[in-house]
């Protein structure tokens, strides 16, 4: 395929890229983060490591936040977990 062919066709679209401010932004944003990319290859800096632990914990938060509140709710949950009645003074159940 000659390059006058290839030219040719794109004419179109280079001329409607160089009309259009926000996607000059954008190029000149995505060159901007690639040359950062290519920086930070060079340099051989390393990707920061992933922190599971503090992801587990907020898991086991939330986890232990919503059966708090499912005990809370329900008080047929609480007396079959604990085995008394919700009510203060009264004597639990005798089973």
């Amino acid at each position: 395929m000659p390059t006058t062919d290839t030219a040719s066709r794109l004419t179109p679209y280079i001329e409607e890229l160089l009309d259009n401010e926000h996607a000059r932004e954008n190029l000149r944003e995505g060159a901007s983060q690639l040359r950062a990319g290519a920086k930070a290859l060079m340099s051989g800096r390393r990707k920061p490591e992933r922190r599971r632990r503090r992801r587990l914990v907020w898991l086991l938060g939330v986890a232990g936040v919503g059966a708090g509140v499912a005990l809370a709710a329900n008080e047929d949950l609480r007396s079959s977990l604990f085995g008394t009645s919700s009510h203060p003074g009264q004597p639990p159940e005798a089973g």
